[in-house]
């Protein structure tokens, strides 16, 4: 998981975009996407931006899939 020197994003999410349970494929250790979106949720508090985004991701933080953990990177690249 490399974000350090990625391009930074426009916007939290991408428009248009609909998160599922059974989008892409189940994460083998999710631990560290747990640990990223509980940390992105404190930061709603400062930068309501990312409201919406993080709670997209929070509502699969129990059944994640690599699409999931491709919108917390980009959430991290948007700041």
């Amino acid at each position: 998981m490399k974000v350090i020197g990625a391009k930074p994003a426009p916007t939290p999410c991408i428009s248009g975009t609909k998160l599922s349970k059974l989008s892409g494929d189940p994460l083998a250790d999710p631990t560290k996407y747990k640990s990223m979106v509980r940390a992105l949720w404190y930061l709603t508090l400062i930068i309501p931006d990312i409201c919406y985004s993080v709670n997209q991701l929070y509502q699969f933080l129990y059944y994640p899939a690599n699409t999931h953990l491709t919108g917390a990177k980009r959430i991290l690249k948007y700041l």
